[in-house]
């Protein structure tokens, strides 16, 4: 399944992950199933108690606290199957990034524009 993990540093990684191992190691341990804003995904189910660091993008998009990676898929089909991103969610994803990376950039710039 072509999915995209999204780590605590903000980065996206577009991969595929086949199985429920790789998807395990993708979150580094056993996966659970959160949902919000339209985005599904997988995380840590005891990223918590391990204290993984914040997740301060996925924790956005999905309009709740999340920690560790996050590994967002397609959703679910009409069997309950999980399927692949689509080109749309994964434009989504990267526009956003892109735009909190220029964002980030002016706001470290001081008021004569250097660094």
């Amino acid at each position: 399944m072509h999915v995209a993990q999204i780590r605590p540093d903000g980065s996206i990684h577009i991969m595929t992950v086949k199985g429920l191992t790789a998807m395990q190691a993708s979150v580094d341990g056993m996966i659970e199933m959160t949902a919000g804003n339209g985005w599904d995904a997988y995380v840590n189910e005891n990223g918590l108690m391990m204290e993984l660091p914040f997740n301060a993008t996925a924790s956005e998009l999905l309009g709740h606290g999340v920690v560790g990676n996050a590994v967002f898929f397609g959703g679910c089909d009409d069997e309950g199957e999980e399927i692949d991103i689509s080109d749309e969610q994964l434009d989504r994803l990267l526009v956003g990034q892109a735009r909190t990376a220029v964002l980030t950039y002016f706001n470290n710039r001081d008021d004569r524009g250097n660094k």
